[in-house]
């Protein structure tokens, strides 16, 4: 997959809305601290104009100076505010346009600013930081920094000719100059955040893999012993609170030696694979299977009594019974073992009497399902 050099809108599409989510959750941090930063200087050059005015020309600017950051400053906390209550509360597309609603209030507020300014002398600063600072902090696609650089012309230009009609195009020019550099800077960084993003999310896929790969048995697919077992323990613990039951299948290929040492060890992988297949086939979503070792497999039920594990054990051991195993001249059977948690009994003990279970089914005859307990005592386990 190519990271680098990721052009606006040639986002891989399996990324692209995770892509969205990063940019959301970039707007909601750096907007926030922007809204306060805002608010902040806002209220200081209010104060400042209201009690220390200083040498500004004439009362209107002002009066002005005041309204236009007051409302900056109103607007800023009343962003804060509702942004943060809707956060993840409201869907994507609202949350983007409530960014981008803000994004266009700053601007308008500065490039206002700046035809202010202007009316005594060739002044910029408001029309460039506005336009600077939200391509910045404003996680976004051209279109965005493009629309918020024309709406800034548009309104510079409208403004400057009611105040100034007739100006050349040297009055212009700056605001042009400073709209082309917002958007420039604005697709340079946002292309980074976007490379660093896909970089992140393709890492974290291959990390998925990396674990997915590590709970899996190689040859037969299904979970290996290592994921069995902390499974299992999620699961006790969660019995230990609903006790709901908790049910776990073993089982073993009968005469599994022979098929190895007459077909070889490829018909014996082969032998294993079709037998989870058919396995995994009987049971339910909810339901987890794993290779235990060797021709073993462990089933484990959730949810699930004695009987009811009994039944999903039996249906197993018809489904193999009646497989056709490819490259097997002989009927190819299983055993098994059925033992359900008992109060405050540990996986071990369960697994131990479930084995034992699979034991006597293997002692009676094979091609059988055995439910602890039910033809001995169990020689393990706390008692129920």
């Amino acid at each position: 997959m190519q990271i680098a050099n990721i052009s606006q809108g040639k986002i891989p599409f399996n990324m692209r809305y995770q892509i969205m989510l990063a940019r959301r959750d970039h707007n909601f941090q750096t907007f926030s601290v922007a809204a306060i930063i805002a608010f902040t200087i806002s209220l200081l050059y209010v104060l400042q104009k209201l009690y220390a005015p200083g040498e500004t020309p004439e009362s209107w600017m002002t009066g002005a100076y005041i309204a236009l950051f007051g409302s900056l400053g109103i607007v800023s906390v009343i962003f804060f505010l509702a942004y943060h209550w809707m956060h993840e509360r409201v869907t994507l597309r609202f949350e983007t346009i409530f960014v981008m609603v803000y994004a266009f209030l700053v601007v308008g507020i500065s490039t206002v600013v700046t035809v202010i300014d202007m009316v005594y002398t060739r002044e910029y600063t408001g029309m460039f930081v506005g336009l600077i600072s939200t391509s910045v902090i404003l996680s976004a696609p051209l279109i965005a920094y493009s629309a918020l650089s024309s709406f800034s012309l548009i309104l510079f230009s409208l403004g400057y000719f009611l105040v100034f009609p007739g100006q050349g195009i040297e009055v212009y020019l700056p605001g042009f100059v400073n709209a082309a550099v917002s958007v420039a800077i604005g697709i340079i960084i946002q292309n980074g955040r976007t490379n660093n993003e896909v970089l992140k999310i393709h890492l974290q896929d291959l990390n998925r893999e990396l674990r997915e790969y590590s709970f899996r048995d190689p040859l037969t697919g299904s979970r290996n012993r290592r994921f069995l077992m902390e499974y299992l323990e999620q699961q006790r613990l969660l019995e230990l609170r609903h006790e709901v039951g908790l049910s776990l299948i073993i089982f073993d290929i009968d005469h599994f030696k022979k098929v190895n040492d007459s077909l070889g060890h490829p018909v014996g992988d082969m032998v294993l694979k079709d037998l989870a297949n058919v396995s995994q086939g009987c049971l339910r979503d909810s339901d987890m299977l794993a290779r235990y070792g060797g021709e073993e497999f462990i089933a484990v039920l959730a949810k699930t009594r004695m009987e009811d594990a009994y039944a999903v054990a039996d249906r197993m051991r018809v489904g193999v019974e009646y497989h056709s195993f490819a490259g097997v001249p002989w009927k190819i059977t299983a055993s098994y073992g059925v033992a359900e948690l008992r109060k405050n009994e540990s996986i071990e003990s369960l697994i131990s009497r479930a084995d034992i279970a699979l034991y006597w089914s293997k002692k009676e005859g094979r091609n059988r399902v055995t439910r602890s307990g039910e033809h001995h005592p169990d020689v393990e386990g706390p008692e129920e």
